[in-house]
C-alpha cells in the first residue's frame, strides 16, 4: 500500500510506533483480564502474523521491474493504476552505510541526502546524542539553503556542500536522475567515495562520500 515513489526512502515514523502500540494493547487486556477481549485480540494478532508471513513469502515473486513498468508507451492508464500495487522502486542498502559512518566516528559531520524525514534514520540507526545534535544542525542548514534556492541549481548545491565546514560526510543513493547529477558533480568537486554498498537484487548503490 506504500506509494512506489517512497521505496528506498526512510520508513514512516508510525511503522516504528505500531509494534509498541500492539504490545501495549496486549498488556492492557492481560492486566485487566478482559475475558472476551483477550481471545479476540490473540486471534486477530495471530491472524495478522500469518497473513504477513504469507505476504512476505509471496512478495518477491510478485515484484515487477519498475523500470520496464514505467515505460508507458502503448499502455492503458486504467491498467497501469490497477497493477501499480505490485510495482517497486529500487531498494537500497542504507543501514551498513550508517554503520560505516559510526565506526569511523564521522557521525557529527554527516548529512544524508537519501531521505525526506530529517534525522529519523540516524536516530533509528543508533547514532550518539551529540552526533544527532550535529546532524540536525547540518540538516537544518541544508534545508534552509534549499528553501532559498527553489530552482535547485546543482552547482549552487555542490558549492554549499563543499564549502560548509560542518558537513564532511554524505550518504547518497542513485535513486533518481537529480541525485545522479548531484553525485557526478560531487565527484568532480573533490568528494571521494569512501565506501559503496550495493544491493545486487535491486541493482542499487548507496555511497558514503567524504571531502
Amino acid at each position: 500500500s506504500i506509494k512506489i515513489d517512497l521505496w528506498g526512502l526512510a520508513k514512516y515514523q508510525a511503522e516504528f510506533i505500531l509494534p509498541f502500540t500492539i504490545i501495549g494493547l496486549i498488556y492492557f487486556c492481560i492486566r485487566f483480564n478482559f475475558k472476551l477481549v483477550k481471545p479476540f485480540t490473540y486471534i486477530s494478532l495471530i491472524g495478522l502474523v500469518i497473513l504477513n508471513i504469507i505476504s512476505g513469502l509471496r512478495y518477491p515473486t510478485n515484484n515487477k521491474n519498475w523500470e520496464q513498468y514505467l515505460n508507458l508507451d502503448n499502455k492503458n492508464f486504467s491498467k497501469i493504476n490497477k497493477e501499480s500495487a505490485g510495482v517497486i522502486r529500487h531498494v537500497y542498502t542504507i543501514d551498513p552505510a550508517y554503520e560505516y559512518v559510526k565506526n569511523k566516528n564521522l557521525g557529527g559531520a554527516l548529512l544524508s541526502l537519501n531521505n525526506n524525514y530529517g534525522i529519523m534514520p540516524e536516530i533509528i540507526n543508533g547514532f550518539k546524542s551529540n552526533e544527532i545534535t550535529e546532524i540536525q544542525k547540518n540538516s537544518v542548514s541544508y534545508n534552509l539553503f534549499l528553501e532559498k534556492n527553489l530552482n535547485k541549481n546543482s552547482k549552487k548545491t555542490i558549492n554549499f556542500l563543499t564549502k560548509n565546514p560542518d558537513i564532511q560526510v554524505l550518504i547518497l543513493s542513485n535513486w533518481n536522475d537529480e541525485r545522479s547529477d548531484t553525485f557526478k558533480e560531487l565527484i568532480n568537486n573533490d568528494w571521494i567515495i569512501a565506501k559503496e554498498f550495493q544491493n545486487l537484487r535491486h541493482n542499487s548503490i548507496t555511497y558514503v562520500l567524504v571531502k
